[in-house]
């Protein structure tokens, strides 16, 4: 026993101090199962880059497919994210209209240019993203951020938005499944941040599966005109027009003005339409073109119906029937290269093999997934292309890795090794230290797979972890309905990107990565990265739908293939999934190049040299195989620079100052001739605000100072031509401005900046449902103020509870006391917000009372449901109410049977009945009882008792 105790611990020891062993740590949950991920796509964004002038950022960038086998169907955006520590939220997307293919080993090179105009004041970070019109995303890339000075446009507070479906919230992001006839509400708060009042109505566009897909046409009420005051914020609550076909949509809610212009940004709601559908995400040729007899293979990637995922709502709509994937592949001359039916059985990643009938060059493929009775649940095409492809640069392989390979085995063999004895002694002796110690050991898993399972190795990878889930149970099995098979499907998706595939020694590289949590619940998961074992740090927390991440690393100084090792956990499903990607360190070759003196050369070695009476000449040598350069240099004359006593050859001899310009003389090197030189003297100006901190309403001066200057010039915050000599403006800005001028003489130009500063903060307040017979609830207020003139003050209601600057607290609330407002004592500035206080499922709130109260539960039935015309119906009532209720019965009911008196007594369900007169024609007999105690808690149902009529009356 003490043996096995102390190799156990050698073995871990063994484990922890390896250094690639720091891959991937669980804070919650050990995971047992590390396999190669499904690569799904090698598609990489590179060299992203972005300038902005003004509103406009013009983004560029390349896309490469590092993969084998052409990729078709890529769509390219731009998503906008707010910046934010607490929850970034996806604010804006603009999507190309043209789907794109790029051949094996090929790149594109493209630009994009996105208006930002309509965005609020703000940091917002740029991502590019190609992905399909399925949605599944295939590579990602993070540009430099966008900066908005917008103070006149709304803005939809995304991380405040929820979905309301049956007196239940949701976040917008979740994909919650709905009916097609229930009602959908979308709550959110919306900000006027300038200084006007803002009318506005909400416009929506229904994408279907993501914003990437195509647009649902369809149409909806005319909406009212909303209104905010100047900088009012406001919660509002807008019907979602959702769309009736069973398929998973993506809505997207904007702001627009009196004459239908945008005036804010964009919230993103997923939401799903419950029913029988499919999707087909992505369609891989394996080739670019065929010849007649040789077999076409394609890969196709589909998934289930979008409400059939854990938590949803309906449970999930059951594969009732076997699914066929119906395939046609015709050439670029629209004739058919070959077709036929598939079955795509219970894995949602399906292969296909058909043997092309005639040459079939530039192949469009169009798939139909159907089901067995010919019901169409999603159609797709996609147009391979044969042009020649813009290759890839070759990688460099290297001369030498870090570590060798059989290192990584033995060190994944010990983990197993480690594993096996964890598990054979913790099960015989119920050791709890057991279970810990399997935490570290799985991270050698992580790894091991990754050396022992063949994981896959490019310059950019998406991949996905699988696994199953119930197939329902009503599957046609043997003649009969019973259980169904489980399915294999995605739970979750990752794309990780390098911004290149080749760095130069020592250079800084960055990881891009988006991961998507399939399953729409909100469960621990990690994205981890590792390279010569070192931490990259991606993702790790919960998190429900798409996640972008973004991290940087030094590549090494010696030059080789290198490779970083990916990791996908879902911790509570006890599965990881595991990948690579790789990249080149070279040194380009670099020709020779001269330098700016006599034999100096930047690149390789001085061969030979020459010099005669006016010119020096040598030759450069190249490095790496790069070019010679043959080089000279003339005798240089005395040279002035721009500024006083600056020369760019020999040095200063005298100087001197007058009124206005500089003289000065420069001498020469190399025997050239010294020249006399003379500049203006450059302006200068400073601008001081003063104060530099002001409330909202009040007034600053902007003073400045001037010399050697001819005209001023103000922009930012001000404009027009100001005083050359100096002067003082007061200003009244409504929020944190930036004021500069720029003056010019005939010494140059210069220019001075300076921010006037105004209080600024935000204020949220969490929702709360108060409890049946209770009173109140309890709400997370969190705030954030910067810059205020004054002290701090929270308060709800009337009544201050915290002087902090930044914080966050829990507070009683009732609907009648649910008003917080965080304010500047020393200035005009307030933020007000409510906490949305709501009663439990089934209560109302009763201002009589002062609390929630349940609501009298009642069920009305007529027996019979029909009847012969002239005959009477018997209506029964069930009441369960703890209050005294009067309860009052109309429709085809005499006066003195219409009053039904209930004596409430908890836990205790009654029964009455009542007589009709006799009906001639259908009546609808309704019930509504009130409670004594409360006007205002009452509750109503009704029946309907129908007549047919007897034979004379026909």
């Amino acid at each position: 026993m003490k043996f096995i105790n102390q190799l156990l611990v050698c073995l871990a020891l063994i484990l922890l101090i390896t250094p690639v062993l720091t891959f991937a740590q669980n804070n919650e949950n050990s995971t047992t199962d590390t396999t190669p991920g499904t690569v799904l796509a090698e598609i990489n964004i590179s060299n992203a880059a972005m300038e902005q002038t003004k509103n406009i950022a013009r983004v560029s960038f390349e896309v490469e497919n590092l993969g084998s086998k052409p990729q078709v169907g890529i769509i390219y955006g731009i998503e906008i994210i707010k910046a934010s520590e607490e929850a970034p939220s996806l604010v804006d997307v603009m999507a190309t209209p043209e789907v794109r293919a790029i051949p094996a080993n090929g790149f594109v090179a493209t630009s994009l240019e996105y208006d930002g105009s309509h965005l609020p004041a703000g940091v917002y970070e740029v991502w590019v993203i190609a992905r399909t019109s399925g949605g599944l995303v295939l590579g990602i890339a993070k540009v430099q951020d966008f900066v908005s000075a917008n103070n006149q446009s709304l803005e939809i507070k995304a991380d405040t938005c929820l979905l309301k479906v049956d007196n239940e919230t949701y976040f917008i992001e979740q994909g919650i499944d709905v009916s097609p006839t229930e009602e959908v509400m979308i709550s959110c708060e919306v900000k006027n941040g300038s200084s006007e009042q803002k009318n506005f109505k909400p416009d929506f566009v229904n994408h279907e599966r993501t914003v990437y897909g195509p647009v649902v046409d369809m149409s909806y009420p005319e909406q009212a005109f909303m209104m905010l005051e100047a900088g009012e914020s406001k919660n509002f609550d807008f019907e979602l027009p959702k769309a009736t076909r069973p398929q998973a949509y993506d809505a997207v809610l904007s702001l627009v003005g009196n004459e239908g212009e945008l005036i804010s940004n964009s919230a993103f709601v997923h939401y799903v339409v419950q029913g029988e559908s499919g999707t087909v995400q992505n369609i891989t040729f394996d080739k670019a073109q065929y010849k007649a007899g040789e077999n076409i293979n394609l890969d196709i990637l589909w998934s289930i119906a979008a409400d059939n995922f854990p938590e949803s709502r309906s449970g999930g709509t059951s594969q009732s029937e076997d699914y066929f994937i119906d395939l046609t592949v015709t050439g670029a001359d629209e004739l058919v290269c070959s077709e036929g039916r598939y079955p795509v059985g219970s894995s949602d990643h399906t292969k296909v093999s058909l043997l092309s009938a005639i040459d079939c060059i530039s192949p469009t493929a169009k798939v139909v997934l159907v089901t067995a009775s010919g019901a169409i649940l999603d159609t797709e095409s996609v147009t391979v292309v044969t042009s020649e492809p813009v290759p890839v640069e070759e990688s460099v392989e290297a001369t030498s890795a870090p570590l060798s390979k059989n290192i990584y085995l033995i060190i994944g063999l010990f983990a197993v090794i480690g594993v096996v004895l964890l598990l054979w002694y913790g099960r015989k002796h119920h050791n709890h230290i057991v279970a810990d110690s399997i935490k570290g050991l799985v991270l050698a898993l992580v790894l091991g797979a990754g050396f022992l399972g063949n994981v896959g190795s490019a310059e950019a990878v998406t991949w996905s972890l699988d696994g199953e889930i119930s197939g329902g149970n009503n599957c046609l099995v043997n003649g009969s309905f019973g259980p169904c098979p489980p399915i294999d499907i995605r739970i979750l998706t990752a794309t990780v990107n390098l911004n290149r595939t080749t760095f130069a020694p020592g250079e800084t590289a960055t990881l891009s990565g988006t991961i998507q949590n399939h399953v729409c619940s909100n469960l621990y998961y990690e994205l981890n990265a590792n390279f010569q074992g070192a931490d990259i740090a991606l993702f790790r927390g919960r998190n429900r739908g798409t996640s972008n991440v973004s991290n940087t690393f030094t590549v090494p100084t010696r030059p080789g293939r290198y490779t970083v090792n990916l990791g996908m956990c879902y911790t509570n499903i006890s599965n990881c999934a595991s990948q690579s990607l790789t990249f080149t360190v070279s040194n380009p070759a670099v020709a020779g190049r001269c330098g700016a003196s006599h034999y100096s050369c930047s690149a390789g070695t001085s061969a030979n040299n020459n010099n005669n009476a006016t010119n020096y000449t040598w030759r450069c040598n190249g490095l790496s195989g790069g070019s010679n350069a043959s080089c000279s240099e003339t005798k240089v004359n005395g040279s002035c620079g721009v500024t006083r006593n600056s020369c760019t050859a020999g040095i200063a001899a005298n100087g001197g100052q007058n009124a206005t310009q500089y003289t000065w003389s420069c001498n020469s090197p190399n025997g050239g001739s010294n020249a006399s030189c003379s500049a203006f003297i450059p302006p200068t100006v400073t601008l001081t605000p003063n104060p530099a901190l002001i409330g909202p309403g009040s007034s600053s001066n902007l003073s400045w100072t001037t010399s050697y200057a001819n005209s001023c010039t103000a922009s930012g915050g001000w404009s027009g031509a100001k005083s050359a000599t100096g002067g003082t403006e007061s200003v009244s800005p409504s929020a944190t401005t930036a004021y500069t001028i720029a003056c010019t003489g005939q010494g140059g130009s210069v220019s001075a900046t300076a921010n006037v500063t105004l209080p600024s903060g935000s204020l949220t307040a969490t929702a709360c449902a108060i409890p049946l017979d209770g009173t109140s609830c309890n709400s997370t207020v969190s705030w954030r103020a910067s810059n205020f003139l004054g002290a701090v003050s929270v308060l709800q209601g009337t009544t201050s509870f915290s002087g902090a600057t930044n914080g966050s607290a829990s507070r009683t609330v009732t609907p009648a006391n649910r008003t917080f407002t965080l304010d500047d004592l020393g200035s005009t500035f307030q933020i007000t917000t409510n906490a949305n206080a709501t009663c439990a499922t089934g209560g109302i709130w009763v201002a009589s009372l002062n609390r929630c109260a349940g609501l009298p539960q009642i069920i009305i039935n007529a027996d019979p449901e029909v009847i012969r015309s002239g005959d009477s119906a018997e209506i029964e009532v069930t009441v369960d109410s703890p209050y005294d209720l009067t309860c009052t019965l109309a429709g085809g009911i005499d006066a003195s049977d219409s009053t039904i008196r209930h004596s409430g007594t908890t836990g205790s369900v009654r029964s009455y009945t009542a007589t009709t007169r006799s009906l001639t024609a259908a009546q609808v007999v309704n019930i509504t009882c009130v409670a004594d105690i409360a006007s205002d808690l009452s509750n109503s149902a009704e029946t309907r008792v129908n007549v047919v009529p007897v034979i004379q009356e026909i």
